[in-house]
């Protein structure tokens, strides 16, 4: 299962990398640049070691670049978009630069991010921690089980390398965490329905324990046009009911009540609908209002979520939610969604 466990460095931890010199990790969630995903790392550099300067920030072989660490196999890239702090330079390339040492995965297709330290000459001694490395993806959904490698110095002067986990993106489809279901004839009576669990799957995870998830909410219209968006918190074992009347189709954007069309919810481990961060969790299930005044009810059901849909339901949320001045976005059982 490829998910977006997102965590800061200090609590990511990597197998095999006891005493790394330079370990990165992605920070948060991807967060959305117009049709893109901007990936956001820090770095940290282990006490015992140091950043010493390249000679000139095109260096092409590990032996003339100093301390550097390289982000393998970045599906998407978005030319241009890689940056860096202060002190640092970059380079994009089909064969990563690695330490001879080293034997990472390197796909010959798929771009990969090195970051080149050319700061001050005299060594730059750990323990340090370090933001501002980046790169935009085409895609928002992670691969957690990316790969990077680093060089860097000893304090005794030796020179140190390695390889460890890292998270990038994924154009792959994810299973378990898209729920998809529709709605018919809203704002008569009977209201309809949508109730929402969070069956446990997530407790004990790593990155959150409590298992706490995210009911990620989109409601679109027969058209195809996305009318509200917002995100619930559900606790393990908790039960969320929503009316399809006054929380999910109550404040559409373009303020046209719609009566009919579709709820997608994507099961997240972060609340924001602009940015999701998908992980099995959610069940859900509707009421519906049929033509002749029945009501039935079904389960949601559960399609491959792929970075296509996660990507078009982000951008036209986050749009919604920039520039809708309150409306398009639903509520969660009387409370405002986020």
């Amino acid at each position: 299962m490829k998910n977006l466990m997102m965590m800061v460095v200090g609590g990511f931890a990597f197998a095999g990398l006891a005493g790394a010199a330079i370990t990165p990790a992605l920070v948060g969630s991807p967060t959305v640049s117009g049709a893109n995903f901007v990936w956001n790392y820090q770095i940290s550099v282990d006490s015992l070691e140091q950043l010493t300067a390249s000679s000139s920030p095109s260096c092409s072989t590990a032996a003339a670049c100093g301390s550097f660490f390289t982000i393998y196999d970045f599906v998407g890239y978005v030319a241009g978009s890689i940056k860096a702090p202060t002190g640092w330079a970059t380079q994009v390339a089909l064969k990563g630069l690695t330490n001879s040492t080293q034997n990472p995965t390197d796909s010959a297709t798929l771009s990969n991010l090195t970051f080149i330290y050319v700061g001050t000459p005299n060594p730059n001694v750990g323990p340090l921690n370090l933001a501002g490395f980046s790169a935009a993806s085409n895609f928002g959904t992670a691969n957690n089980g990316g790969t990077f490698t680093y060089q860097a110095e000893k304090d005794n002067g030796t020179i140190d390398a390695g390889i460890g986990p890292i998270e990038v993106p994924s154009a792959s489809c994810d299973t378990d965490t898209f729920e998809v279901n529709y709605y018919s004839n809203a704002h008569n009576t009977p209201d309809g329905t949508v109730r929402i669990t969070n069956v446990g799957t997530q407790i004990g995870s790593t990155g959150d324990s409590s298992g706490d998830m995210c009911a990620l909410v989109y409601v679109l219209t027969p058209d195809q046009e996305l009318s509200e968006c917002c995100a619930c918190a559900i606790t393990p074992d908790g039960l969320l009911t929503l009316s399809v009347n006054n929380d999910l189709t109550s404040n559409p954007l373009t303020r046209e009540i719609p009566v009919t069309g579709d709820i997608k919810i994507i099961s997240s481990k972060t609340c924001n609908p602009a940015a999701p961060s998908p992980a099995p969790a959610i069940r859900a299930w509707a009421t519906h209002i049929q033509n002749n005044g029945s009501v039935t009810e079904t389960p949601f059901t559960n399609p491959s979520l792929c970075t296509g849909e996660i990507q078009q339901l982000a951008s036209k949320c986050s749009a919604i939610l920039s520039n809708g001045s309150g409306f398009g976005v639903c509520s969660c059982g009387g409370i405002n969604g986020i």
